[in-house]
């Protein structure tokens, strides 16, 4: 279980000032959707951030903002003009995780620079934009953080 921020956080992670200047070179109406940290298992829809201040190994509160899974259909799912306007007020330096559901409690893990994507949905052969936020492999990854999974009422 994740405690504390790590001190030495993964070189290619995220925060959310780098976040809000990547959506600036996205379309608008483009979905914003998570890569879990091993690509093999798909990606998925976000929806509205959650935050939390969580300690750092040093003692120090840092501002965690969870990006949580939600189903595609989801009248909160992300578009790239949504996420713009629901981080605008977060502190740049908070750092940005995905937490999907799993059957053995709720993972999380920072995120990487976007990349510009293509999803297709297989039944209908039906493409979409999307941005895609990886997820990169580090000190974030593993069970979330508690105050971020009672926010999401995940418990």
């Amino acid at each position: 279980m994740l405690t504390r921020v790590p001190r030495d956080l993964p070189a290619d992670a995220i925060t959310i000032g780098d976040l809000k200047a990547q959506l600036h070179m996205a379309l608008d109406d483009m979905l914003v959707v998570a890569q879990r940290p091993n690509p093999e298992e798909g990606t998925f829809a976000l929806g509205w951030a959650v935050k939390a201040h969580v300690l750092s190994e040093s003692g120090h509160r840092v501002p965690v903002i969870g990006l949580p899974q939600v189903n595609p259909e989801d009248p909160q799912v992300m578009t790239v003009s949504l996420m713009t306007r629901v981080i605008a007020d977060l502190p740049d330096h908070a750092l940005p995780v995905t937490i999907w559901e799993s059957g053995d409690g709720p993972p999380q893990a920072a995120i990487g620079e976007s990349k510009f994507g293509n999803l297709v949905n297989e039944d209908s052969g039906f493409s979409v934009k999307v941005v895609v936020l990886p997820g990169v492999l580090g000190g974030m990854t593993g069970d979330a953080y508690d105050d971020l999974v009672y926010s999401l009422g995940w418990e």
